[in-house]
């Protein structure tokens, strides 16, 4: 489910739900759901919350039972109108740009309580 919630950050709604059309997840049944109101929306932001956790039981074969835990989830979404960003996570740096940075760290280091 997580991985779901990562490749919606930024993207639009109405296109999400096209993409996973044929995944069977509980969390694409609510997205559709959302889809029908929110046509021109992007998600800005989504997490999961974890809601309660029911036990059940479970009757097998000979007198023996199990046990069954019903987990529930809450799916939190935050909506914005208008059209994506081009990049919703800052691209990442490159080689050289990571070699500077970390140059410049250690050029900055200091050693307290030294002579």
């Amino acid at each position: 489910m997580l991985l779901l919630l990562y490749t919606t950050v930024g993207v639009n709604f109405a296109e999400n739900v096209c993409k996973y059309e044929y995944t069977h997840e509980r969390l694409l049944f609510v997205m559709r759901y959302m889809s029908l109101y929110c046509m021109r929306t992007v998600s800005e932001d989504s997490f999961v919350g974890k809601a309660k956790t029911i036990k059940g039981l479970r009757k097998h074969a000979r007198m023996r039972f199990g046990i069954i835990h019903y987990r529930y989830t809450h799916y939190f979404v935050r909506l914005r109108e208008g059209r994506p960003p081009q990049h919703y996570y800052p691209p990442r740096p490159t080689g050289n740009e990571m070699l500077q940075e970390y140059l410049e760290r250690l050029r900055k280091r200091r050693v307290f309580h030294s002579l």
